[in-house]
Formats: structure tokens, sequence, C-alpha cells
């Protein structure tokens, strides 16, 4: 039978030898002590040393997080460089501040379903939202998100307002939340079940506009059609800026200062210039200069 993760926390700890071991020498020590000193002058400064031990044991296992994420190219991912640049930056920050990290990629209902109950010290990323504060505590802003629309660059579409917009066939995909702006204008959408299918639409010129996250739309450009990248274009203004947070279970152990000490880390990082750094390293593998 395969235990829920909140269960395999608590039962590893008995099915550890090392553990065993220590329970069984503090057993002998202190039952040693009791039965007279003199016999067993040892035993008083063995249960020092295995006490010492059990404590320095106990402290590592609170620096010890497991996080909880889904597939996001080019930001994170089981398959990327580092698991994507957002991964290696939350990693670096925890490991700046002496925490082990690990994560699990599940399927997002999933991933937010299991650090909502616990089971996970958090997953990443999400928006802030109010209605979430009850379960998650945010940590301070990684690299945003910045949604908006690509299109081909012979078409020469610009726009001001979103209603500018109005004549044209915009690619969404199904089930996403969009921009609220975004939905109160109406727009001409066509819907398909993923980011690629737009792009994909885009290059044939079935429709005009993809609605895409900036980052997300470059990675797919570059690596699934590079020999077209130069025939796409970003539309300026953005219409919607989000920053995206590691969110920290309220359910779980001590998660106010993992959050504290991740985001200590954070802002280390981010006076040194890392983040730039690491960013541009992970776009270096896949930006191909004429598709920016």
């Amino acid at each position: 039978m395969i235990l829920p993760l909140s269960n395999q926390r608590i039962n590893k700890r008995y099915c550890n030898p090392h553990a065993f071991l220590r329970c069984f020498f503090l057993r002998r020590c202190f039952g040693g002590f009791n039965r007279g000193w003199g016999k067993n002058r040892f035993y008083p400064l063995m249960a020092l040393f295995v006490c010492l031990d059990l404590f320095s044991v106990a402290e590592a296992e609170e620096r010890q997080v497991i996080l909880a994420a889904t597939e996001y190219p080019p930001y994170y991912g089981e398959h990327l460089e580092s698991k994507g640049f957002i991964t290696e930056i939350i990693f670096t920050a925890f490991q700046r501040v002496g925490y082990d990290v690990e994560v699990k990629f599940l399927p997002w209902k999933r991933a937010y379903g299991m650090a909502q109950a616990g089971d996970y010290d958090g997953v990443y990323t999400g928006w802030f939202r109010k209605s979430r504060e009850q379960w998650f505590e945010f940590s301070d802003p990684l690299p945003a998100n910045e949604l908006g629309f690509y299109a081909l660059k012979e078409r020469n579409i610009s726009y001001v307002a979103l209603n500018d917009l109005q004549p044209y066939k915009i690619g969404v995909v199904r089930g996403y939340v969009n921009p609220p702006e975004f939905e109160q204008a109406r727009l001409n959408t066509i819907e398909v079940t993923e980011d690629r299918q737009n792009v994909l639409s885009l290059s044939r010129g079935w429709i005009d506009l993809v609605l895409i996250d900036k980052f997300m739309g470059q990675y797919i450009i570059n690596t699934e059609f590079p020999d077209s990248a130069h025939k796409f274009i970003w539309l300026d203004p953005p219409i919607k800026v989000e920053n995206q947070y590691l969110m920290f279970s309220r359910k779980a152990k001590n998660f106010l200062k993992t959050s504290q000490d991740f985001n200590h880390g954070l802002k280390q990082l981010a006076q040194e210039g890392k983040i730039d750094a690491i960013i541009a390293k992970h776009r270096a593998l896949w930006v191909i200069s004429q598709g920016e």
C-alpha cells in the first residue's frame, strides 16, 4: 500500500534504522543510569551525545522542503535545464539559507490540491488572489508573467486599446483564466486545447493573434518553429503583468519561518544580480535573435 505523502513523512521516522538505533541507545543509556552510576559511568555521556545528534537530525528535517509544481515551460518543467529558470531561482534561494529542496511535478489541479492539504510544503507558481490567502502564504514576487499578443510581422497589426483588435481572430486556450480586461472587451476568440496549437494556427494564417505569456510564446516559437521565428512579433504593451509566487501551504510545519527564510535567500539573489543572470542563461538556450 502506498501511503499519502503526509503519512510517509510521519512513518519514515519509524522505518529509519538510524532513528531506531538512537532510540535503542537512549533507552539503554537512561535505563543504565537509573540502575546505578557506578556500573554505568559512560551512559550519561553517551546519552548526551545521542541527544545532540537527535537535535541536529531534527534541525536538518526542518530544513528539508518538498514542493509541488506542474509543467510550464520555459519557467519550469521536469525535463528542462535545471528544471527551468524559476525552479533554479527557487532552489538557489533556499540553498542560500541552508535548505535542501525537492520538487515533484504533477498536473496543476493535483499539485495545488495536495499543497493546499499540507501534503507538500508549497506549490509554484501561482498568481496572488485574495481567496488563496486562507490556504497559502505567498512568497516575495518571482519573475512576472507578461500576458499579451503575438502576431505575424507581415500583417502590421498594432493596438493602443483592446477595442482596436475587434476586426481580428484571436487564439486563446480553453480553460485558461484570461485577464478581466480581455474578457470584458468581447473580442473574436478561437479556442484550442494548448498554446502550441495557437502558434501553429498563427503561423499558417488561420488566426491573426495569439493571446499568450511572452516567454512561453518565445519558447514555443524558437523551439518548435525555428525556421519561421523571424515571421513572429510580440505586440507591446502587454495587456497584463502578473507577478508569480511560491505559495507555502499554511498546513505545512513551520510554513511561516520557511517562507521568511526563502524570502531572505531570494533577496540575496536579487541584490547580487543572480536572478537576472539565471534568466539570461536559460533564455540563451531557446531565444533566437530574430524571434525577439
